[in-house]
């Protein structure tokens, strides 16, 4: 497995992969700013299938500079952006620029606020304090249960240690740092965890926004889940709503969300066109390839250098699948 960086350099752009850089998806005003793919633990039901026990061939990490001044251009062209969210296909932590990838992006003009995600196990009280002075103002925590054996196999980890990422949440309780817990919901797994977990947000003054299982093509599959659809996950919700007298069907207006203009889509579905290959992808079989001013997935290993003709097969929200 290499790992592969994303700078000025690589001449890959930061618009167009859905597992690197930045994912503008034209539908409401939240920026997604994936600086790594790198993750510490191994979740049994991780949607990306990150960590350590992945199958991807490849890892990356983009170049700070770089992954800022496209953001810069983008929320220029936007005019204005409510939300610059971190999040990743692995762990935001694994990247050793976060603290000055927070600083930096409260600096860009027109963005208003800035979150992200984590599992939360490399939370210490140092870096709580830099991501507060950067500025940070969310930060939404992947805690499945408040066991501590049960918290190891459900983070496919024998080193998560769950009581240092609840002291971590009251450290950053003290902070101006609003805390979201995000447990993932695995029917027949974690119910009555989850409820100790809503219990635990209601004493601390946490915010939740409980999270439902889904199957993913490439992700991983727990055994033991009783999948549901979104009409039973959102009659749970509701149940557990009356429970604990919390609300916990959020919508956009909840993160102060809205429509913003539409960057340019050269690439349609169906368009047939010259990619130049620039680095191995990020799953067996595939390339990384640059069309105009766009990254692009082509599902074929080609070495870097070539130029292939390939066939756009999807082009959703930015991002582009050719065959």
């Amino acid at each position: 497995m290499a790992l592969i960086h994303l700078d000025r350099k690589s001449g890959i752009p930061l618009l167009g992969l859905a597992y690197i850089g930045i994912i503008a998806r034209n539908q409401n005003s939240l920026l997604q700013i994936r600086p790594t793919t790198l993750c510490n633990l191994s979740c049994p039901f991780c949607s990306t299938d990150g960590g350590p026990g992945t199958k991807r061939q490849n890892q990356y990490v983009v170049e700070l500079s770089y992954l800022l001044d496209w953001v810069r251009e983008i929320v220029a062209y936007y005019g204005g952006l409510n939300w610059a969210h971190i999040d990743s296909v692995g762990e935001p932590f694994m990247y050793p620029q976060l603290v000055e990838l927070v600083a930096g992006l409260k600096r860009v003009p027109g963005i208003r606020k800035v979150s992200m995600v984590t599992n939360g196990s490399l939370l210490r009280a140092e870096n709580i304090q830099q991501l507060a002075n950067a500025g940070l103002d969310k930060i939404n925590i992947s805690l499945h249960s408040l066991d501590a054996e049960k918290s190891r196999m459900l983070f496919g980890s024998a080193s998560y240690d769950v009581e240092k990422v609840i002291v971590a949440i009251k450290l950053l309780k003290k902070t101006m740092i609003e805390v979201w817990l995000v447990p993932v919901y695995l029917p027949g797994v974690n119910k009555e965890d989850v409820e100790q977990i809503i219990a635990f947000a209601k004493e601390h003054d946490c915010k939740l926004g409980i999270q439902k299982y889904e199957i993913h093509r490439y992700g991983r599959k727990m055994k033991g889940v009783n999948v549901q659809d979104y009409i039973q996950f959102e009659e749970q919700l509701r149940k557990w709503g009356q429970q604990f007298g919390v609300g916990l069907l959020q919508n956009a207006g909840d993160l102060s969300l809205q429509r913003v203009r539409e960057l340019p889509q050269n690439l349609k579905k169906g368009n047939v066109v010259q990619a130049k290959i620039k680095a191995a992808g990020w799953m067996n079989g595939q390339s990384i390839g640059v069309v105009g001013n766009r990254a692009v997935t082509l599902l074929k290993g080609v070495s870097s250098g070539k130029t292939m003709k390939a066939r756009v097969q999807e082009s959703n929200h930015n991002i582009y699948i050719l065959r």
